[in-house]
């Protein structure tokens, strides 16, 4: 069984969590115009939207991160790419503000949104004005901007259609995908202190299943982590290991139910990890031959030993499908 990528017509995000705490996410609520809630999601599966709906226009990816008693998420309104920060207990809007990044096509494409916990900031990165540099900006994690430019850097040619990122906090370097070619994907290794030069490591080689989709920084094992469709069926952890600089063999999951064929949350970018208890967050189910979904699951798999270790079904919040893909502890 190859699990297929299925992108869900429904909003949702991602950042690290503990396990048995809440997760928060948004979900569609309503169409024509798009609207959107903060949903909060227990480790049953079980979700419950709070407060009212939002117009700023959000795309499925892992473009929130959460702070000092704020859900921030990049959306897009007439003014372009915009900051949203909502009360985490109401889902009241606390602020929203433009950011001076470009949009291409798809709202949220090439950008990022990281929390800073060393800094109380919000990381964001994107294409700027020109679209032929990515910046990265700095914003308070109490309001939403001003935005302080941190740097720039020119990989920008491409854009990646499925984008992820994640923080080294201690160390200063973000994570990001990016493309060099249409069809070769690498991540940008950005040193946000400006001391050293971008790195980039290329991906799909020396194995095609070097890759990252979804992408999460483990500070335990020094890499980076994610969850994927594995090349002989099933699903794989990935990891790129930041001290040796080599990617390591992927290993299988073990526990799939045989009859998951989706790996949900737009390729599981919606995905979430916790660092101490060793379990990645994701979201997986079935998917008839319409397209629809039949049931998806909130997953929570070993990444050192591969091992699924529990998988509740999710309840449906908003509209289609499951109603979310949202798995972000709140800080």
């Amino acid at each position: 069984m190859i699990l297929q990528v299925f992108v869900v017509l429904l909003s949702a995000t991602v950042q690290a969590t503990a396990a048995l705490s809440p997760f928060y996410g948004l979900a569609l609520a309503s169409n024509s115009p798009a609207t959107f809630a903060l949903v909060q999601l227990d480790a049953a599966g079980q979700g419950t939207q709070i407060g009212p709906i939002h117009s700023e226009i959000f795309g499925e990816s892992d473009l929130v991160a959460s702070a000092n008693g704020i859900f921030y998420y990049l959306g897009d309104t007439s003014a372009g790419t915009t900051l949203v920060g909502l009360n985490l207990t109401n889902g009241v809007k606390v602020c929203s503000k433009a950011v001076p990044l470009s949009e291409v096509g798809f709202v949220g494409l090439g950008q990022s949104l990281s929390y800073d916990e060393t800094t109380d900031t919000l990381v964001l990165s994107g294409l700027n004005a020109n679209r032929t540099t990515h910046s990265v900006y700095r914003s308070s994690a109490r309001t939403c901007g001003p935005f302080h430019v941190v740097d720039h850097f020119a990989d920008a040619t491409y854009i990646p259609m499925i984008h992820s990122s994640s923080l080294d906090a201690k160390n200063q370097r973000l994570f990001t995908s990016l493309a060099l070619t249409k069809n070769t994907g690498s991540i940008g290794i950005i040193d946000l202190t400006g001391k050293d030069a971008m790195v980039v490591v290329g991906e799909g080689t020396p194995s095609p299943a070097d890759t990252l989709v979804s992408m999460h920084w483990d500070s335990i094992s020094q890499s980076l982590v994610g969850i994927a469709a594995a090349e002989n069926g099933g699903l794989a952890v990935h990891s790129f290991d930041l001290s040796t600089k080599k990617w390591k063999v992927s290993l299988a999951v073990t526990g799939v139910p045989s009859d998951w064929n989706a790996l949900l949350g737009n390729s599981a970018t919606v995905s979430t990890f916790d660092t101490v208890g060793r379990l990645m967050y994701f979201i997986a189910g079935d998917v008839n031959s319409g397209g629809n979904i039949e049931g998806s699951f909130l997953a929570a798999v070993n990444v050192d030993n591969g091992k699924l270790v529990s998988y509740p079904k999710m309840s449906r919040v908003g509209l289609g499908g499951s109603g979310y893909e949202a798995l972000l502890k709140a800080k």
